[in-house]
């Protein structure tokens, strides 16, 4: 019973403060680093439903994105709850994929530019809800590092093979 109480209490109190964040937000994440570095943010809102843009850039490489609900439940009560995430990526007025916000994983190679991810969905928690987005860039290898695999991978296939030729006559 004194768990129902707090709870109660909490939310009440929690309630009363006001709202200290907005509908709709417009993020600028800058330059997206390297791995194994990488770009977060948690977002909250207040009930109702919201769609927040962050703008971006990258050098070429494989994207990494994810979005999740970061929900909070106290006894019966969602005190935070978000339903219905996605997000969505786009590279000027190209949609690159809509995706759902449930710790699902978006990695494609990109070119180097500007892009947009915008996060959609109903925030339906008593004091609203909130969530986490993340992103992360891996370098993508370079033609000539793939030339130099092949070139020492050569080396070794060549050093292989005269070994077995030295050990036939000996």
């Amino acid at each position: 019973m004194k768990l129902k109480t707090l709870a109660a209490a909490a939310v009440l109190a929690l309630g009363t403060t006001g709202y200290a964040f907005a509908d709709d937000q417009s993020f600028d994440a800058g330059s997206i680093p390297l791995s194994p570095d990488m770009w977060a943010q948690t977002v909250m809102h207040q009930a109702g439903s919201f769609t927040d843009t962050f703008t971006f850039s990258i050098q070429a490489g494989d994207l990494s994105s994810s979005a999740n609900p970061l929900n909070v439940k106290l006894g019966n009560v969602d005190v935070f709850n978000i339903s219905n995430l996605s997000y969505t990526i786009w590279s000027g007025s190209d949609n690159l994929g809509t995706f759902a916000g449930d710790n699902t994983t978006f990695t494609n190679t990109l070119a180097a530019g500007d892009y947009v991810v915008k996060v959609m969905g109903d925030a339906d928690g008593a004091m609203g809800g909130t969530y986490g987005i993340a992103m992360q860039l891996a370098a993508v290898p370079e033609p000539e590092t793939y030339a130099m695999l092949l070139a020492g991978l050569g080396l070794v296939g060549f050093m292989s093979r005269r070994r077995n030729t030295n050990e036939k006559f000996a």
